[in-house]
């Protein structure tokens, strides 16, 4: 059973060969209100066993006010539909006392299913929602598509001031496997969505969309809680197809643009005008899972880009761009400004909550590159993000002659925000990218770029870059165990964390080879938290990290300033190059807790493999890293950073024990650590053939870094049990440390020795005022490595600058 209320939408769905367009540049105009409760009770059975046809959906769902304007191909291409469009104005509104209310039940029996490219099963309830799509899907690799062109503005507002309950059972039984591309099972909540999206799958070719600006409201208003109850366990075989996905979430304000593409031959990039984004909730927001079998199972992840997930979310303002096995990229994506806005509890309560502390994830392996497990819970969201996997790549520039794609973002979280989890528990990872997470955070402003496994990989052309992230509310993720496999993938990770006011820009390429390096103009960056910031986990257990830059990691952060590029066996032949990077943290007010009782893996062989636990107040942090990469000459602009722990908490890494089976890997290490202030700028290749970075000023100080720390921070009986460091350049370390200002180079066994050079001066200031409390035990067995490590320090204000080399 199948149910819309108020449905405004424009559907072309080009089925049959030649379907011509039946206007020119049409503009269209949607205006859909609706202020009537919504009440869906729906099962579908299905009982033939067998493989789902191309496109196959299996849908209940609630909806209160939708604006749709759609184009479709399955196994057909599809004609510039309507010649394009001139403009699109969308503006759905659910009113108060219109409540939408799901019930789904979909059975699958009789016995095996496999689902083909883009087929879905999905039970879902929403509020208000404007989107515009365009979506072709082949049968074989032998269509062609092209995205039609918005010659103006497309305008979308979606406001929901009602209740949102959806209550759905997927009995799958195991018997389903995800064996089409691009397939997924979910069930979800949404309070109010703006979208624009580009989807194709199984396509010869797709050709560029055009765009004009886009401008995005969305809006869950106080009074209208969102709550997503998952009422059956959901239980998949595996996830064989790529791109797949099971999951299930809950949402109160979305507002995205995006475009995926997997296993085409060849995609033109899409052209964007400027991009507006804003997004506000000010309800709570709930995932949760109410049957007596708390879990999601599914069998392997076995292909490129699968995921399975459980989230909740307040506001989210989002750019995403995704290539999953692409031939050939033949023009790079063209974007013009992009602003985004997201705010979580403006005036309301919007308390955000994933789980019920009894919720289970379980799946087999991790086989396919960048496949993801991850348990999530945000306040407030603003990202811009492209993802590259197994592809050619040519990167990103700007529709604008007068300059580069900029980002500016300012998010702020006023509400708590907790995720709570049982257990996740997993196979091994064993391909490049994979990760198993869980992790709360408050408010977050990104911008990142991920290439997995990709070749003539172009890299972005950025302009500047300004994020703001505001925090207000308390945030706990607790996750009492985590159990997987070896980390055999590189850069493969298992983590668990707590945030609470980030400000991130993240390039990492692992096993890819750049032919045209990165340049990202000026960095501004401002993280403020007030508020609680508290991780948790009992036992997190991996086998052996024996992939290069492979993690295991548990931490809580009240501010976090990053800006971060890293290179895994990789080679980035035009090096990366950055602007002035102005960094700010500050951390005013509430505890910062970490406690992760027990962390134990196998042995660390694996290059620049990390085991790490740690509690800090506020960070200002640049880092670019290399392990067996090679790199062209790098640069960066004048670096000023700041990291203020006003806090009149105390900031607390709680007793850990973390347990491994040596350190054999070049790099490897682990650590347990508390910090107040850190502000650090590291510089560090292992094993590769780094080229030379420069670190430039046009006047005065090339290098600015304050640390300040005005509360107590404690590092509570740490104990490493490290088992032989037969490595180079291995280390074990416990730590704690009221304010640091930090200036770090290291070589560690690279062919050759790469080299710094900084064009102005260094001043770094760093000063304590409160306690810095540190008790430690470090057992290691033989240290027959060269320059191996083993040191357990208090240190209340310091200021570093160390250039280490090791062979």
């Amino acid at each position: 059973m199948f149910k819309k209320s108020l449905l405004s939408s424009v559907a072309i769905a080009a089925l049959i060969a030649g379907a011509p367009g039946a206007f020119a540049q049409s503009p269209i105009s949607q205006t859909p209100t609706n202020s009537g409760v919504k009440n869906n009770n729906g099962t579908i059975n299905v009982t033939v066993p067998g493989t789902l046809g191309l496109g196959t959906s299996l849908a209940v769902s609630a909806t209160g006010a939708v604006a749709s304007t759609s184009v479709t191909g399955f196994n057909n291409p599809f004609m510039d539909a309507l010649d394009g469009y001139s403009t699109i104005y969308q503006n759905a509104t659910n009113n108060g006392g219109a409540f939408t209310n799901n019930t789904g039940v979909i059975n699958m029996t009789g016995g095996a299913y496999a689902t083909n490219a883009g087929s879905s099963v999905s039970i879902s309830s929403t509020g208000a929602l404007s989107a515009v799509s365009t979506t072709g899907i082949g049968a074989g690799n032998d269509d062609d598509f092209a995205a039609p062109t918005t010659t103006g503005a497309t305008t979308q507002y979606a406001t929901n001031a009602e209740d949102v309950n959806n209550t759905g059972s997927a009995n799958l039984f195991g018997q389903l496997t995800l064996k089409g591309n691009g397939s997924s099972v979910s069930i979800t909540a949404g309070g109010a969505f703006t979208s624009v999206s580009e989807t194709g799958i199984n396509a010869l070719s797709f050709g560029m969309g055009n765009h004009g600006t886009i401008y995005q409201s969305s809006v869950n208003t106080g009074g209208a809680p969102v709550t997503n109850s998952v009422a059956a366990l959901i239980y998949t075989g595996d996830l064989d197809g790529q791109g797949s996905s099971v999951s299930t979430g809950a949402s109160g304000a979305t507002a995205a643009v995006g475009a995926t593409f997997i296993d085409v031959g060849s995609v033109a990039g899409s052209q964007f005008g400027a991009i507006t984004q804003s997004s506000s909730n000010t309800s709570d927001v709930t995932n949760r899972y109410i049957n007596s079998d708390r879990r999601i199972w599914t069998g392997e992840l076995d292909a490129h880009g699968t995921s399975v997930s459980s989230s909740a979310s307040g506001a989210v303002s989002s750019v995403g761009f995704t290539n999953i096995s692409i031939d050939e990229n033949t023009a790079r994506i063209r974007l013009n400004d992009v602003s985004q806005t997201a705010v979580n509890g403006n005036g309301g309560t919007a308390n955000v909550r994933n789980g019920d502390g009894l919720t289970q994830l379980h799946t087999g392996n991790l086989d396919g590159i960048g496949a993801s497990v991850s348990s999530t819970a945000s306040g407030a969201v603003a990202a811009v993000g492209f993802t590259n996997i197994n592809s050619t790549y040519r990167g990103v520039n700007s529709t604008n002659a007068g300059g580069d794609f900029s980002q500016n973002a300012r998010n702020e979280n006023n509400s708590s925000v907790t995720n709570s989890t049982q257990f996740i528990d997993t196979g091994a990872l064993t391909k490049e990218g994979t990760s198993v997470g869980a992790s709360a955070s408050g408010a977050t402003a990104s911008l990142s770029s991920v290439s997995l496994v990709s070749t003539d990989v172009v890299g972005l052309s950025l302009g500047s870059v300004g994020q703001t992230a505001v925090n207000n509310g308390n945030i706990s993720n607790a996750t009492p165990t985590i159990t997987t496999g070896n980390l055999s993938g590189l850069g493969s990770s298992v983590s668990a964390n707590a945030t609470g006011a980030v400000t991130s820009v993240s390039l990492a390429s692992i096993n890819s080879e750049n032919d045209v390096g990165v340049t990202v103009g000026a960095i501004s960056q401002n993280s403020n938290s007030t508020g609680s910031v508290g991780n948790s986990t009992t036992t997190i257990q991996t086998g052996a990290l024996s992939g290069d830059g492979a993690a295991v990691s548990s931490s809580a952060t009240a501010a976090l300033s990053s800006v971060s590029s890293g290179s895994v066996d990789g080679n980035n032949v035009s090096g990366l190059h950055l602007g002035t990077v102005s960094q700010t943290a500050t951390n005013n007010s509430g505890n910062v807790t970490n406690t992760a009782t027990s962390v134990s893996t196998g042995v660390l062989s694996g290059d620049g493999s990390s085991v790490s636990t740690g509690a800090s107040g506020a960070v200002a942090s640049t880092a670019i890293s290399n392990i067996e990469s090679e790199s062209g000459a790098s640069s960066v602009g004048r670096v000023s950073q700041s990291a203020t722990n006003n806090s009149t908490g105390n900031v607390t890494n709680a007793a850990s024990t973390v347990t491994i089976g040596g350190l054999q890997g070049a790099g490897s290490s682990a650590s347990i650590s508390a910090n107040g202030a850190l502000a650090a700028l590291s510089l560090s290749s292992i094993k590769s053939d780094p080229g030379l970075t420069t670190i430039n000023s046009s006047a005065g100080n090339s290098i600015t870094q304050t640390a300040i720390n005005y509360s107590t921070v404690t590092n509570s009986n740490g104990t490493i049990n490290a088992g032989s460091l037969t490595g180079i350049g291995t280390s074990a370390v416990i730590s704690s440390t009221g304010a640091a200002a930090s200036l770090s180079v290291a070589s560690i066994a690279d062919t050759t020795l790469g080299s710094v050079d900084i064009n102005g001066g260094i001043t770094q200031s760093a000063s304590n005022y409160a306690s810095v409390n540190n008790t430690g035990t470090i057992t290691a067995g033989a240290l027959s490595g060269t320059g191996p490590s083993l040191s357990i320090s208090a240190v209340g204000a310091g200021a570093f600058a160390s250039f280490n080399s090791v062979k």
